[in-house]
């Protein structure tokens, strides 16, 4: 479903929990507005070190509690003259719960971590898929 992989730095001392959210898309601006399918976070280290660089993930209900919806989340080496320690993250879902229970076959993700004070910084919002 998702095929764009996303660019993160990655620091080799430093514990990174990215968090994957996955919507249905109901046409609403908000993501709060749109329903909510599923939860993911995860340590960048764990993906990096797991045999082929991927780890499959079961997606976490939004009180708690698992789905049978799994997301696999890989990394590869990029090549960046900014910076030797950029790795791209790929993602691909299985089993994902059925949309139109949700009211429309649409789905999209939004990739964030927790800043030391708190907020969220989004990494990256992608586009609207069809499942």
């Amino acid at each position: 479903v998702f095929t764009r992989a996303i660019e993160m730095q990655f620091m080799f001392e430093v514990k990174q929990e990215p968090q994957l959210v996955i919507y249905d898309d109901d046409g609403k601006k908000n993501d709060s507005e749109n329903d909510f399918c599923g939860l993911v976070k995860f340590q960048l280290s764990h993906v990096i070190c797991s045999p082929n660089g991927k780890r499959q993930y079961t997606l976490e209900q939004q009180r708690g509690g698992s789905t049978k919806s799994t997301v696999e989340i890989s990394f590869s080496d990029v090549a960046s003259q900014s910076s030797r320690n950029t790795v791209a993250i790929g993602l691909r879902g299985a089993n994902l719960i059925n949309m139109a229970a949700c009211g429309s076959q649409s789905t999209y993700y939004v990739m964030s971590r927790l800043q030391p004070n708190g907020s969220k910084q989004v990494l990256y919002k992608s586009e609207v898929a069809a499942s």
